[in-house]
């Protein structure tokens, strides 16, 4: 197993990061670190930990190309028969790698999910998110990394054999948000098993993020612009009408783009846990399906489900 950090400023962060991967119970793994031309003291933390650990390898870019062109250059030196990446202020549970490979190889699958924390930076209270994968109907899948979902790659095992299969790549260019969706929409193109461990094993950090790397655009819907100009091609021919789907759903994340995206994430889930219990689920997929087109119908959605909420813990 292949796993990828690609680090850019990552000096307070990345010690903690990197010691959660040595305690991994899974052991047969290698990581490669790719040192985005960092200046502060991140490279030299890379090579401690390649001289300490075999299994750690570090590759040093002489200039900061940004996240994309880093992830590229992990996976072309990548050996292992999956690939998962890891973000060097994030950490992640012993047995993430376990369950993780463990799934993929009893399910033959492509994919393979998990479930993970959300925490503020230094805060002890980790909200756990879950993952909802829906194989029913055609593109279903797709529709929900891509549009529902943020199309992140730290919580994805991925098989080698389907990105080859997919001659998946990241993008050129310095993108400062969503090469990962770039990268995943060309593996789900082409109809990857996909399992689920419903377990939380990735720690993702919010807040302070003081290793972000380089980034050119100025808000996050002109990198999400930039991705969707590029997936919407890929789909055009086979799922006219998703890619339709696809135009659709940027035209209203233009003007939502006040609301802070990490909300986008939840609303599936939120949705789905707060109406699962008083509709059936094909109705609350199509409900959902329905309302991906226009994001900012979902925060408000979601606005609503958490006063109803309030409400009725009054009532009680």
């Amino acid at each position: 197993m292949s796993i990828i950090v690609c680090v850019w400023q990552a000096e307070e962060t990345l010690p903690r990061s990197l010691d959660s991967l040595l305690n991994q119970t899974f052991k047969d793994w290698e990581c490669i670190l790719v040192d985005d031309g960092a200046t502060d003291g991140s490279g030299e933390l890379c090579d401690k930990y390649a001289k300490e650990d075999v299994r750690f390898h570090t590759i040093h870019k002489l200039t900061n190309g940004g996240v994309s062109e880093a992830r590229q250059t992990g996976l072309e030196n990548s050996r292992g028969k999956y690939v998962i990446h890891v973000d060097p202020d994030d950490y992640v549970a012993p047995d993430y790698l376990q369950k993780l490979y463990e799934k993929g190889e009893i399910e033959h699958a492509d994919i393979v999910v998990c479930d993970y924390y959300e925490e503020y930076y230094g805060s002890e209270r980790p909200i756990a998110v879950r993952q909802y994968i829906n194989v029913e109907t055609d593109y279903s899948t797709f529709r929900y990394f891509i549009m529902l979902s943020n199309g992140v790659l730290w919580n994805k095992l991925i098989s080698k054999d389907i990105i080859i299969r997919s001659q998946a790549r990241f993008p050129r260019g310095r993108f400062r948000f969503a090469e990962d969706l770039v990268f995943l929409a060309q593996v789900l193109i082409h109809s990857p098993k996909v399992a689920h461990v419903s377990v939380p094993l990735y720690h993702y950090t919010l807040g302070f993020k003081p290793n972000q790397l380089s980034r050119s655009e100025t808000t996050m819907f002109e990198g999400l612009e930039k991705a969707y100009k590029l997936i919407i091609p890929m789909i055009s021919s086979q799922a006219p009408l998703l890619a339709e789907e696809l135009k659709f759903n940027l035209k209203y994340r233009a003007y939502a783009d006040m609301v802070p995206w990490q909300h986008y994430h939840n609303c599936y889930s939120e949705i789905n846990h707060n109406l699962k219990k008083n509709f059936g689920q094909k109705r609350i997929n199509a409900l959902i399906i329905y309302y991906t087109a226009n994001n900012r119908c979902l925060y408000e959605i979601v606005l609503i489900l958490r006063k109803v909420k309030r409400l009725w813990k009054r009532r009680k």
